[in-house]
């Protein structure tokens, strides 16, 4: 209606003509325009035949082309995300890998740092197994240094006369036991010795090396007043060191304050206490008794070639 172009000029490629189409826009009579289509020859018809049929193949193929292109993009869209989906796995694979790499890692310090702890701990083991080892071999030797010099000191003193007896001695009798400088009861008589109770010592002694402190006679007179010295209380031979590791605290007490009245009556010089190292509740229970007790003058941490802190010793109050 505005006659304004609408067209796409298109080169190299002929156009339909549309004279008769515009003229009857233009307002020509419709007689005229009738015949000159009639005056058109078939060919030209067929020439525009032609041409539409070219113009509808290539548009055709251009929406074809966008399509394809279309196509190719999504393609290319598709490639791009894949690969980057690839990436990613990678990427996720990568870290992964690092994270059980580290993981393992630090598995590895940890059993490596247990095995230098049990190391450690063996070899501490060791060193107090062989420090106690040690400390009891020294004891031995000292104890049986003590042993001989009570030994020689028995064979410097004179022996005691042989008391004769106004009646032999006999089941019952309290008597002295001169060799001993101790006092005890007889147990039972055979020929020339006689078993005797010292306190908790029970020994074979020579009826000659006894004398009666109590007892009624052949005439039913008491033959001796009983000694003014009380009976003493015999100990068994005592070790210069006792282990109590393995013990209740509440049990230790009262056996450490046994052992610490024989090895006075004994006469050792010192003793010490194997407690061992532990959470230290043996160790505080050993001190507070040593520190308590009348006969320990004082008390120490053993050095470390006698088992350190895992043992006390304790100097003896001389008689």
């Amino acid at each position: 209606e505005t006659l304004s172009p609408t067209y796409r000029l298109t080169v190299g490629i002929p156009g339909k003509s549309n004279a008769l189409a515009i003229a009857r826009r233009l307002g020509v009579p419709g007689e005229v325009i009738d015949q000159a289509n009639d005056i058109l020859h078939a060919g030209d018809q067929q020439a525009d035949d032609l041409i539409n049929d070219i113009r509808r193949r290539r548009e055709q193929a251009a929406e074809e082309l966008v399509n394809a292109e279309r196509t190719r993009t999504d393609v290319e869209e598709l490639r791009r995300r894949a690969a980057r989906s690839l990436r990613e796995a990678d990427q996720t694979r990568r870290e992964a890998r690092e994270i059980a790499t580290l993981e393992i890692e630090q598995e590895l310090q940890s059993a490596r740092k247990l095995l230098g702890e049990l190391e450690r701990s063996r070899t501490m083991v060791e060193r107090e197994r062989t420090a106690a080892s040690s400390g009891r071999e020294v004891s031995a030797q000292i104890s049986e240094a003590l042993d001989a010099t009570q030994q020689a000191r028995r064979r410097r003193s004179p022996q005691p006369p042989v008391v004769q007896q106004r009646r032999p001695v006999r089941a019952g009798d309290r008597v002295r036991i001169h060799s001993l400088q101790q006092n005890g009861e007889v147990l039972s008589v055979d020929g020339n010795d006689a078993m005797v109770q010292m306190g908790a010592l029970r020994s074979r002694v020579a009826v000659g090396d006894l004398e009666r402190t109590s007892g009624l006679g052949d005439d039913g007179v008491g033959e001796s007043n009983r000694a003014s010295q009380p009976l003493a209380q015999a100990t068994p031979d005592v070790s210069t060191e006792t282990d109590i590791r393995g013990l209740r605290a509440a049990d230790v007490e009262p056996r450490l304050e046994q052992y610490l009245q024989d090895a006075y009556l004994t006469g050792l010089p010192w003793v010490r206490i194997i407690h061992g190292k532990g959470t230290g509740a043996l160790r505080k229970v050993v001190r507070d008794v040593l520190q308590s007790n009348p006969v320990v003058e004082r008390s120490e941490t053993a050095r470390q070639n006698e088992g350190g802190d895992g043992a006390t010793v304790a100097w003896l109050r001389s008689g």
